[in-house]
């Protein structure tokens, strides 16, 4: 099955697909094309998902321009019922030069203005070539500077039953989630929501050692992307909620996107 050509958030497939334009009426996009062209999206929003199919061996390519002085996040989505060997094979800048191979993620320095092109395949040393479908998430944008507060913890009562992220705009908001953990000798970190709003993972209740690290925090458009990756470590005797938290200037002020991270499990506890 051939690559694709499209502006945007393609969706890659066989023949032609069926889309429904603003109206409710049905619009034909043909996404038969040369296995060799590149997939081009449109990232100035700061964000795009596409819809692949990939043969076995082939290699996928997706260009997309970049002013400069911004970073790239990039992730796999691929089915849960298998281990899927596909990864980022490599980036090309737009002067030509190269870099890779990667991982299902990659997070990079778009340095110059121009056209850059990521590459898709197989690792060809592990596992069998990967034959099906699967999504690219690519998100873009400058860093965005950030703090994370010390000294809260959640509360109790908060719904235990799934993992969420929020953002939180308000000192009543906030005390609706967290608790402060002083003690004798340390305050929690002050938050000034007149200037300041607050992004907060908060994960499920367990007894494995689990934090969450910040990968990146960019921004774009009126999108801002949160990247973290979670960290595990060894089983204890009680039960912990792990989260994240950070507070960030209302300057920044914009839709939250929040994406995990490929995992790292530690040996130990950190």
């Amino acid at each position: 099955m051939a690559a694709c050509t499209l502006l945007a958030m393609p969706s890659c497939g066989q023949g032609n697909k069926k889309r429904t334009s603003e109206s409710g009426s049905e619009e034909t996009t043909d996404t038969r094309a040369d296995r060799h062209s590149p997939i081009i999206v449109d990232l100035s929003s700061g964000y795009a998902d596409i819809d692949i199919h990939k043969d076995s061996i082939q290699n996928i390519n997706i260009a997309f321009d970049s002013p400069g002085e911004e970073v790239l996040y990039g992730h796999l989505i691929l089915p849960a019922d298998g281990p899927g060997n596909v990864r980022f094979s490599q980036i090309t800048m737009p002067n030509g030069d190269t870099d890779g191979p990667f991982g299902r993620d990659i997070s990079y320095d778009l340095t110059a203005k121009g056209t850059y092109t990521l590459s898709l395949g197989e690792s060809l040393m592990q596992g069998d070539p990967y034959d099906g479908n699967f999504i690219v998430e690519l998100h873009s944008g400058a860093k965005i500077p950030y703090e994370e507060p010390s000294g809260y913890f959640v509360r109790n009562d908060v719904d235990p039953t799934q993992p969420e992220s929020l953002k939180i705009n308000s000192q009543e908001e906030f005390e609706n989630i967290f608790g402060m953990a002083a003690t004798m000798s340390s305050r929690p970190s002050s938050i000034d929501f007149s200037r300041q709003f607050a992004i907060a993972v908060i994960g499920a209740p367990t007894d494995i050692h689990t934090r969450y690290e910040v990968t990146d925090l960019i921004g774009k458009a009126n999108i801002i992307t949160l990247v973290y990756r979670t960290i595990t470590g060894k089983k204890q005797s009680y039960t912990i909620r792990p989260f994240l938290l950070l507070t960030v200037d209302k300057r920044f002020n914009g839709e939250i996107r929040v994406v995990e991270q490929s995992s790292n499990t530690l040996a130990a506890n950190e």
